[in-house]
């Protein structure tokens, strides 16, 4: 599993640092790691969570309220969750997986509206 977020974070700062300096590149690969971390954390407490709104709440708390202390604007943060949608293609263990895969999909899309639909809110 570590191995697989490792590879994940390679191929999200490879889609991400396409346009990049090689210097911003590292701080990147940071944020790329604790963002990626965070997100895939929060997906493995959902099984527990008894309530949606601890999820919302830690969406918040955990990954846009970091972003909005890194400057990220909303779409920057989307195309952060979307660079990880796009890596899923290429992991190996979800590819085999189909229901895990079509699961982890589902996931990430909902995580992208609603970082994009609480970012935009309170920018305006």
């Amino acid at each position: 599993c570590v191995r697989e977020r490792e590879c994940m974070c390679v191929c999200v700062c490879v889609s991400l640092c396409v346009s990049l300096c090689v210097c911003m590149c590292a701080c990147v690969r940071v944020v790329v790691q604790q963002l990626n971390k965070t997100i895939l954390k929060m997906a493995e407490s959902l099984v527990h969570k008894t309530e949606l709104k601890d999820f919302f709440s830690d969406l918040e708390e955990k990954c846009i309220d970091p972003c909005r202390q890194w400057e990220y604007s909303p779409d920057q943060m989307c195309n952060f969750i979307s660079a990880m949608l796009e890596s899923c293609k290429h992991l190996e263990q979800l590819t085999k997986r189909r229901r895990t895969h079509l699961a982890y999909e589902k996931y990430l899309k909902t995580v992208h509206t609603c970082v994009y639909q609480f970012a935009s809110a309170r920018k305006r």
